[in-house]
């Protein structure tokens, strides 16, 4: 088995704070039955900006944890020097390597900085061109083919996972077409008044299953969703400290409450969306209470690192 809970749900961890706490983070996560951990890049105060330097310190602090980004600013950076980054990375961390790619932008001072000069052309298909590239770039050390141009060699016959992150049916679609994983970001997308999940979110999660073909990466569709929330004793407590979180919160959080009220809102997450993983991300102006409310919902959804194995 896979660190999974016993209704079949995989937790995974998603992480756009101060990265001054990832390393004790990471080390609680891999002792509690994670399966994964996503760091984002932004270029902002508070937040990192490098998911490829945090993925190999994450690595280097853990024994069998999923390590990545959620995702790579793919408009700004060059698609073989992302690929060559990450194949490092496999290279010393073999199966435990996640390469996620976003469409997000920089605000527009850091963007100009972070372009150099450069044009952007037309959005969604200069990014899609660029994706491609770096799928083009990783495969190409697997494939068997006379293709010209540079190649990434390594002397090792394993890639990183890789996924396309993002809210969008183009996003979701060209994940399907190039055969690559889908996460979808349910906590950007927000629920309706009454608390229930959008339609929306559900059929995006769909049209790359629709969209989906098979490749070196994958056989089959895999997707997961991110959501945020908190997890405290009583649903009491875990509301104000979510509310005080600094900043907070322009929305409602996707999961708030007890262990047993938590656990019941991700399940129900995970069906109606159709998907066996869940990457959380618990939000809390303390590091201490982040690390309760993670190791509270480890042992509600019966988490077990014993029995967690990497791919």
């Amino acid at each position: 088995m896979r660190a999974r809970d016993t209704a079949g749900i995989r937790l995974s961890v998603l992480d756009t704070l101060w990265p001054g706490e990832m390393p004790a983070l990471v080390r609680e996560l891999d002792e509690l039955g994670y399966y994964r951990y996503w760091n984002s890049e932004h270029h902002c105060t508070g937040q990192s900006a490098s998911p490829a330097v945090m993925a190999a310190i994450a690595a280097s602090q853990t024994r069998r944890l999923r390590v990545g980004s959620a995702g790579v600013l793919l408009r700004y950076q060059s698609p073989l020097q992302v690929a060559e980054e990450f194949s490092v990375l496999e290279l010393f961390y073999r199966g435990r390597i996640d390469l996620g790619v976003a469409r997000n932008k920089a605000d527009p001072d850091v963007a100009n900085a972070l372009l150099d000069g450069r044009q952007q052309g037309d959005e969604f298909a200069a990014y899609a061109s660029r994706v491609s590239l770096l799928v083009n770039y990783i495969t190409q050390r697997i494939e068997q083919s006379e293709k010209p141009g540079y190649r990434i060699d390594l002397g090792m016959r394993t890639m990183p996972e890789v996924w396309i992150c993002g809210t969008s049916e183009e996003s979701a679609v060209l994940a399907g077409k190039l055969g690559v994983c889908f996460s979808f970001h349910h906590y950007l997308s927000g629920t309706e008044g009454d608390g229930s999940i959008k339609a929306f979110g559900p059929k995006v999660v769909r049209r790359y299953c629709e969209a989906f073909t098979p490749s070196y990466f994958l056989l089959r569709p895999q997707c997961n969703v991110a959501a945020y929330g908190l997890c405290a004793n009583t649903k009491d407590e875990a509301t104000l400290k979510w509310s005080e979180f600094p900043g907070a919160l322009q929305s409602l959080p996707n999961f708030v409450g007890s262990p047993g009220e938590c656990r019941a809102q991700l399940v129900q997450l995970s069906g109606e969306y159709g998907v066996s993983e869940i990457v959380i991300q618990c939000v809390a102006g303390r590091f201490a209470d982040r690390l309760e409310s993670y190791r509270l919902l480890a042992d509600a959804l019966a988490l077990t690192a014993s029995e967690a194995q990497t791919c």
